[in-house]
């Protein structure tokens, strides 16, 4: 009788684990198709290789929603299948070009956020706040990196980090802080509605 119970509660609990599982991966694979999906609404920017897209929209979604190791692998895997050659970055040059930082900066903006944010309801200062630390780590990674790079091409590192601010930070501005306003707004509805669910 006691084995017959344990076998029967090892079974569950694989069985709960296993779909434990299937849910972590498909949140994964929403998050790497919804990277995969806003990096293809792009605009062109004048006189700069770095188009306005809705990945950093993407990005903060995938922070506050999934778990840091989702969130990881989430946006690891969008890295990986555009540097094998799949059509998924919003930028032609690849994961090496004008616009890696920015690409290897979403994966750490990602795991921040996540981190950050914690499981469970947030309020709307704290989901601003680390939004703009998440949007502010994006920034960072992408101007150094076209900083570094034009630092090789022209007159040394101040010239290329004041172009690299022209063109990588200043254009994009005000549609980052309406895509944070949009993220925070869409996952206090989200809160709410499961709220109201289990209320």
């Amino acid at each position: 009788m006691d084995s017959t119970r344990t076998t029967l509660s090892r079974d569950i609990g694989t069985g709960v684990a296993g779909l434990c599982h299937l849910r972590a991966s498909v949140r994964v694979g929403v998050a790497l198709a919804a990277l995969c999906v806003a990096a293809q609404v792009r605009i062109p920017v004048p006189g700069s290789e770095v188009p306005m897209t809705l990945q950093s929209l993407a990005v903060l979604l995938v922070g506050f929603l999934l778990t840091p190791k989702q969130a990881v692998s989430a946006t690891g895997i969008y890295l990986l299948a555009g540097a094998v050659g799949m059509p998924v970055f919003a930028s032609s040059v690849g994961l090496f070009g004008a616009t890696g930082g920015y690409l290897f900066g979403f994966v750490v903006a990602a795991w921040l956020i996540s981190i950050l944010t914690g499981r469970g309801p947030s309020s709307t200062w704290k989901l601003l706040a680390v939004g703009v630390m998440g949007t502010g780590v994006i920034f960072v990674c992408g101007v150094a990196w076209r900083a570094l790079g034009l630092s090789l091409l022209k007159d040394g590192f101040e010239v290329g980090w004041a172009f690299a601010l022209q063109t990588g930070f200043w254009p994009f501005a005000a549609k980052s802080i309406i895509q944070l306003l949009f993220a925070v707004t869409l996952v206090k509805c989200m809160q709410h509605e499961v709220h109201r669910r289990e209320s």
